[in-house]
């Protein structure tokens, strides 16, 4: 039986996405790692509440023998973080163990969810950004910027550990009916800010669901039978 880890399961897109794999793939045993409750179904995944170190990954991922991880688990984005340190302690240091876990369990593939967020607010960003322009750090703050760290974390990993392949999406701002965003939107009258109206690129949380869904896929299943719709928003 392949057996897929999701760590972050007590996200509500790590939840979503545990309860379409299992739903899609009866011989996939999904196992989630997360320190809360799950906020929605999660199919017939398996969920343990733990924070784990490096080490205690290694020897999750060993003794479950893990084909492939989905990294969703960072705080502050579904909400607001207990703390900076907390955040950067699970989302930086946290990513860098999984990581490394990993690269010395022998995993096939591990699916990053980062954020679109992460190229900044600049002047010369162009109104369609390509995933090869350059990262740029400065300026950023809070989750936004531990994403950044983290995929400047994997451009520096991957070369040395080419046999594990990691994929990076970068997620807009998620909507949902429960996400900050969605709230603020859907209030009788939102604040505005003056001035030429902004643009702003979202992203429903079933469609992140479903491509972070689809990249495990190409390993659990060969090949999809059944893709999802995307819907765009």
């Amino acid at each position: 039986m392949i057996k897929l880890l999701i760590n972050g399961i007590d996200t509500a897109l790590g939840a979503q996405i545990a309860d379409r794999l299992g739903a899609q793939y009866p011989d996939l045993a999904v196992i989630g790692l997360g320190r809360a409750k799950p906020p929605g179904p999660i199919g017939r995944a398996e969920w343990l509440s733990a924070a784990l170190n490096g080490q205690q990954i290694l020897h999750l991922l060993r003794s479950e023998q893990i084909t492939t991880v989905i990294h969703v688990g960072f705080l502050g984005i579904d909400g607001p973080d207990a703390s900076r340190e907390a955040a950067v302690q699970q989302n930086v240091l946290g990513s860098m163990e999984l990581f490394g876990a990993c690269a010395a369990a022998g995993v096939q593939r591990v699916v990053l969810r980062s954020h679109s967020w992460i190229y900044g607010a600049l002047p010369t960003n162009p109104m369609g950004i390509e995933e090869h322009r350059e990262i740029t750090r400065s300026g950023l703050q809070g989750v936004v910027r531990d994403f950044a760290e983290v995929e400047q974390f994997v451009a520096d990993f991957a070369p040395r550990h080419p046999y594990l392949p990691i994929c990076s999406l970068r997620c807009g701002p998620l909507l949902g009916a429960d996400t900050p965003l969605a709230m603020y939107l859907g209030q009788p009258d939102p604040q505005m800010i003056f001035g030429f109206d902004p643009i702003l690129q979202t992203l429903h949380i079933d469609d992140a669901a479903a491509h972070l869904w689809l990249r495990p896929s190409a390993i659990v299943a060969g090949r999809l039978t059944s893709p999802p719709k995307i819907r765009s928003v």
